[in-house]
């Protein structure tokens, strides 16, 4: 019923809210010195205090994935995690320091991170090239249990900035046009042997996020096309089989939308750069007296 105050602020934006499967809140962003001197771009928030994860890190964090065991992995701009060496990129907190993932990744950041459903394999996506072998385009798999990486056939040719991983199939969403050398408009599957496009995917500009609810995939960005379908707003609804439609919402301006969550009780939430009044489809119901 109303807003409550967590701190007492942050000095820059936050870009990343994960909590793990004890109530922590893991934050992550562009701000330094949260709770203290070492809260650097990265704190934990226990429900009544901050606290810094080791010495932090030395840049912005984009996004927080956690696993089965509690391992904080986080992806970022940032070129070292705790002070450990190859943690460029790419880090884990264990619970008490920071580990490299297999050497880090070279490369200008990474924008997304997703575990497969049984925790064994991290997709991550972003803005690299040949990470682990002249493939290694834009997006990697990193296999734990062998602390290796590995290619997605070609690769992509452009930043992935999206990943979600449903069941067997993992999408992916950003700015690319090909991805394993064929064409897919922003907007692809990696069904764990290739990449399969789906229809025309979305034009002109980025993919911004992806989630799901029932059977049905969201994208939000700044693309104004979806499977030839031009759009109200900058986010549509993939049926499958190539088919895409808008969503029931005119959101103010011209808005790109940059997040999009579905809670457990299947209501979407969209975070996008306007501000203004969005306006929903409804219905009414008017009797008519016979006149």
């Amino acid at each position: 019923s109303a807003w409550v105050s967590v701190v007492s602020g942050f000095n820059a934006g936050i870009d990343s809210l994960v909590f793990d499967a004890s109530g922590n809140l893991y934050i992550g962003g562009n701000f330094t010195d949260a709770g203290d001197a070492n809260g650097d771009y990265i704190v934990k928030w226990d429900g009544s205090s901050l606290s810094s994860l080791g010495t932090g890190l030395n840049g912005l964090v984009n996004i927080i994935a956690i696993d089965n065991s509690g391992n904080v992995y986080v992806g970022g701009e940032f070129t070292s995690a705790g002070g450990v060496a190859n943690t460029s990129l790419i880090a884990m907190w264990d619970g008490s320091v920071w580990n490299d993932v297999s050497g880090g990744i070279s490369g200008s950041l990474i924008r997304s991170l997703a575990f497969n459903n049984d925790f064994t394999k991290l997709y991550i996506g972003g803005s690299f090239t040949d990470h682990g072998d002249a493939n290694g385009d834009y997006v990697t798999v990193y296999d734990i249990s062998t602390d290796s990486y590995s290619s997605l056939s070609t690769g992509l040719n452009n930043w992935c900035n999206a990943i979600y991983v449903d069941n067997q199939n993992i999408y992916l969403g950003g700015i690319f046009t090909t991805a394993g050398g064929i064409t897919a408009n922003r907007f692809v599957i990696w069904n764990g042997q290739k990449f399969i496009p789906l229809g025309d995917g979305v034009t002109p500009n980025s993919v911004q996020d992806i989630c799901k609810l029932n059977d049905s995939i969201y994208l939000g960005g700044a693309f104004t096309t979806a499977g030839g379908i031009t759009l109200l707003d900058r986010i549509a609804i993939y049926l499958g089989n190539g088919i895409y439609k808008p969503l029931d919402i005119n959101l103010p301006g011209t808005a790109t939308v940059y997040s999009l969550f579905i809670d457990n009780q299947d209501n979407l939430y969209v975070g996008f750069t306007t501000s203004g009044d969005a306006k929903t489809a409804g219905d009414d119901t008017i009797t008519n007296a016979g006149t």
